[in-house]
């Protein structure tokens, strides 16, 4: 349940990353080294 859970957080977390860089072409910089790492 809390592993689904953290799953589902994790995917609607990866689209709001890409809804934001759509918004903003360039990016976060401060997120290309540690997010990619753990959402896969």
């Amino acid at each position: 349940m809390q592993y689904a859970a953290l799953l589902y957080a994790i995917r609607a977390q990866g689209r709001a990353i890409k809804r934001l860089n759509l918004s903003f072409p360039g990016g976060f910089p401060q997120a290309n080294g540690s997010l990619p790492s753990w959402m896969g």
